[in-house]
C-alpha cells in the first residue's frame, strides 16, 4: 500500500468540522473489470485495521484517505452520474481500471462523505472526484484538460496503474 496524502484546501472550518463526521463501518467499491458492463463489487471495512490517515478513525475523510491510498486511480460518484461516467470511459478507454465509489450506495446516500468531497474539492457539487496516485485531481474537466496538455499518461503511468 502507498502512503500518500489527500491534498486539500484548510481552514478552521473545515478542521472544526472533522470531529463532527462518522462514516458507515462498510463500504461498496465496484472495480471495473476492463470488459464491456463488467464490473465486481468489493466490500471493505470502514474502521478495520490501523489507520496511517491524519483524519479521526471512522471519519468520513479518514475512509476517502484510506480508499485513495489503497487505489491507483479511484473515482467518487453517484450512480447514473453522466460526468462519472465520462470520466470512467475516458481511463478506461486509455486501459485504466479506475476504482468507482458510488456514494448513492451509503446508508445516507452519500452526504457525509459527499459533504468531505466538497472539503477536499473546494466546490460543489464535488462529484466527480478524481484521485490518481493519492492526489486528488478534480472533476472531469481537470482530467479531460490533463489529458488534452499531455500530462494524464505519465501521471498514470507514475501511479501505477498504465503499464505502457
Amino acid at each position: 500500500m502507498r502512503n500518500s496524502r489527500l491534498l486539500m484546501n484548510s481552514g478552521s472550518e473545515f478542521e472544526n468540522s472533522l470531529s463532527s463526521m462518522s462514516s458507515r463501518s462498510s463500504l461498496s467499491l465496484r472495480m471495473d473489470t476492463g470488459r464491456s458492463g463488467g464490473s465486481r463489487r468489493h466490500r471493505c471495512s470502514g474502521g478495520a485495521g490501523p489507520s496511517s490517515s491524519p483524519f479521526p478513525p471512522g471519519s468520513a475523510l479518514d475512509r476517502i484517505s484510506r480508499l485513495v491510498s489503497e487505489n491507483a486511480v479511484i473515482i467518487f460518484g453517484f450512480n447514473g452520474c453522466c460526468m462519472c461516467h465520462v470520466a470512467r470511459q475516458l481511463l478506461s478507454g486509455m486501459g485504466v481500471n479506475p476504482t468507482l465509489y458510488e456514494l448513492d450506495e451509503e446508508e445516507d446516500g452519500g452526504s457525509k462523505t459527499e459533504d468531505a468531497l466538497v472539503r477536499i474539492a473546494g466546490r460543489d457539487p464535488a462529484v466527480p472526484a478524481v484521485f490518481i496516485g493519492g492526489k486528488f485531481v478534480g472533476g472531469v474537466e481537470r482530467l479531460m484538460s490533463i489529458h488534452i496538455k499531455g500530462n494524464l499518461v505519465p501521471m498514470l503511468k507514475d501511479a501505477g496503474a498504465l503499464w505502457l
